[in-house]
């Protein structure tokens, strides 16, 4: 089977990312003819993708050629495509250049649509409703949404809706992003949930200090402000803070204000930021911690979910959209008002005071992720999907 992937640019920023690449690898060592086009390799990725037999194709002409939809553009992309079976669209905009590209190429193949949400600017009333309610200022959201201030134009999203109708098939993380494909596109989609790819399930290991891992960095939707402030709440509840610390993982235009506000909460002591570190030290951190901290506001997926329960560790996760699925409250962790901090801190406590409780949740948690969010699974199940499409046998 001939598979060409098409996604805007390449880079080991975002849980989106690294998925996409453990398919195209996973895809790639079936014996599979696997292509990947892109609008940029931001970050050299396409060479070690082509070290696992990926064919990656980058698109040599001008950034502004392809955000205008140039035709010069989308003939390229037709031409990749050729003697292809199936094409897939990763992130928007990937299904406006398949559906462009088929347009002008007339290469009727099956295209797909791998789908981990809908434009988030074009539908934020839908995929940030929760966000919006919050005391988040918005105009803080996401680094290329300020399109929130400006006024959506009607015709992004007649060609969105127009892109979409031409894909036999819609791919959904969960089912959340399955709810609001259905909403938006009125369109039912398969909902087959990621598995990650490059973490092997492993021995518990601990370190001398109790330590919740929060590794979603500092976008606001993410919502670091109230890990500090639920963090905070759990220092005063302890008489005793010493054996006790908050690791806080990554990088976002949110970062200098967390820092200012461990400042003036007194935490410097007993939180640290470690950065944007190699994948390798991240694994590391969450073998090494002993509860997971993710608490965003309208999430799809969230890798972090799975992330914690290969390693083994009880999660404190936000009550809705797609960690509330991977999460099963009071048996692999605790579902929780991502806006409370005193519901977050209350269960933190919990799992600190109860190691028994702790270690027995991980281990719940483990067993969960192997058996439903496994990443062979994700791949048999996305390999039975293209198979069906194209009604040829899979492999054994």
């Amino acid at each position: 089977m001939r598979l060409c992937f098409v996604h805007p640019f390449l880079s080991e920023k975002g849980g989106a990312q690294l998925a996409l690449q453990w398919l195209l690898k996973g895809l790639a060592e079936g014996r599979r003819h696997v292509r990947l086009c892109v609008a940029r390799d931001d970050d050299g990725s396409a060479e070690e993708l082509q070290r696992h037999q990926v064919d990656v194709q980058v698109w040599r002409g001008k950034t502004s050629e392809v955000t205008e939809m140039n035709p010069f553009f989308l003939q390229w992309l037709g031409d990749q495509m050729r003697k292809f079976d199936v094409a897939i669209a990763g992130n928007y905009p990937s299904t406006l250049w398949l559906a462009g590209a088929q347009s002008i190429t007339r290469e009727k193949i099956p295209l797909v649509w791998n789908c981990n949400e809908p434009p988030r600017h074009l539908y934020e009333e839908t995929l940030s409703s929760h966000f919006l309610k919050s005391p988040v200022d918005p105009k803080f959201y996401f680094p290329w949404t300020l399109a929130s201030k400006r006024k959506k134009q009607q015709s992004e999203v007649n060609a969105d809706q127009a892109a979409v109708k031409a894909f036999r098939q819609i791919v959904s993380i969960s089912q959340q992003t399955a709810d609001w494909v259905e909403k938006i596109y009125k369109s039912q989609s398969r909902i087959i949930p990621l598995g990650v790819g490059d973490m092997a399930f492993g021995d518990k290991q601990t370190s001398s200090e109790f330590t919740y891992l929060a590794p979603a960095g500092f976008e606001p939707i993410k919502n670091y402000k109230t890990i500090l402030q639920a963090f905070h709440l759990l220092t005063e509840k302890l008489k005793e803070t010493k054996g006790v610390k908050l690791i806080l993982v990554g990088d976002g235009p949110g970062k200098e204000t967390a820092l200012a506000l461990t400042r003036r909460l007194k935490l410097k002591e007993r939180v640290t930021f470690v950065g944007r570190i190699p994948r390798a030290d991240l694994i590391q951190l969450y073998h090494q911690c002993d509860v997971v901290l993710f608490v965003p506001l309208d999430e799809p997926f969230g890798l972090i979910s799975c992330e914690a329960g290969i390693a083994a560790k009880p999660a404190i996760m936000s009550n809705h959209g797609g960690p509330s699925e991977v999460v099963v409250d009071q048996v692999t962790g605790y579902l929780v008002n991502p806006l409370s901090p005193e519901d977050i801190s209350e269960k933190m406590l919990e799992l600190f005071r109860d190691r028994d409780r702790c270690a027995k949740m991980g281990e719940a948690a483990r067993l969960r992720i192997e058996k439903h969010f496994a990443f062979p699974r994700y791949l048999e199940e996305y390999e039975k999907l293209l198979a069906a499409l194209m009604n040829v046998q899979v492999r054994d």
